[in-house]
């Protein structure tokens, strides 16, 4: 939904995302001829040639998510694309299309998942409770709420709101949204370049700190990524100021040259390598 351009993303998941994920955003669409094809495998990489690995834009690239999405579940799309005067819907039931029709619908695409891994009770008993699913899916949409400030996020859980930015692009609103209007209102901003490198963004004084590193989010090219060096220099940033045992907050980005990072050295793109 990022990488169509969106500027409204709503996710509605039910019991942990298991029951329902739907994604409904007002990006590009895909045309009608090729709603099929984007399930094929690699269909959708953006990978046009072995130079293209080193200069990657997109947070999806390599085109394996939605037919393995398809793969493990129920999936129906609604999607229109700007050109078009209607959308399309389709619905996948063990990966074939077994429904297809056109449908009034705005410019965007809506993606339902429904009963993940239901023909897959061997996947399924490892996917753990619905209670850490929905910790993960929560985590996971604030992180980018905070990466992407110019977007608009709703997140819904088992009917209940628990995430909404404004999508003004001031990133002080999208971190009240997630950390609470006090804790936005004190934190401190970052910007600073040197040698080709930007690190901007907010951190936290150093009376605001909690009991582990989760509240530290960082962001290379606009990828959220989870990197214990990163996240260290960080910590080590505030030396004495905080607590024994004790970690700062952060929301930060990190703007480097596409030479200078690789992304493709993780299964799910949440580690990077950088040279």
């Amino acid at each position: 939904a990022i990488d169509a351009g969106s500027q409204r993303i709503s996710l509605e998941i039910e019991e942990g995302g298991i029951g329902l994920i739907r994604v409904v955003d007002d990006g590009r669409g895909i045309p009608p001829e090729q709603v099929e094809i984007a399930f094929e495998r690699h269909a959708t990489s953006k990978i046009r040639g072995v130079g293209d690995l080193g200069h990657v834009h997109t947070l999806g690239f390599r085109g394996e998510a939605l037919p393995s999405i398809v793969a493990a579940a129920d999936v129906e799309i609604t999607s229109r694309a700007a050109s078009e005067p209607v959308g399309v819907v389709a619905v996948f039931v063990d990966a074939q299309v077994v429904r297809r029709s056109g449908r009034p619908a705005p410019v965007g695409t809506s993606f339902a998942v429904r009963d993940l891994f239901g023909r897959l009770p061997a996947r399924r008993k490892f996917l753990g409770s619905v209670a850490g699913a929905s910790r993960q899916i929560t985590v996971l949409a604030s992180h980018y709420a905070l990466a992407y400030p110019g977007i608009a996020f709703q997140f819904s859980s088992n009917g209940r709101r628990v995430l909404s930015t404004s999508g003004d692009g001031d990133l002080r609103h999208a971190f009240a949204a997630v950390y609470g209007a006090d804790a936005a209102q004190e934190m401190l901003e970052v910007d600073h370049e040197e040698e080709g490198i930007r690190v901007s963004g907010l951190a936290g004084p150093s009376s605001l700190h909690r009991g582990n590193r989760a509240a530290i989010s960082i962001f290379v090219n606009g990828r959220w990524v989870q990197s214990r060096p990163l996240s260290f220099a960080v910590v080590d940033a505030y030396q004495s100021q905080l607590p024994i045992g004790r970690h700062p907050i952060a929301a930060l980005a990190i703007s480097v040259g596409d030479e200078d990072v690789d992304v493709n050295v993780h299964p799910a793109k949440a580690e990077v390598r950088f040279r």
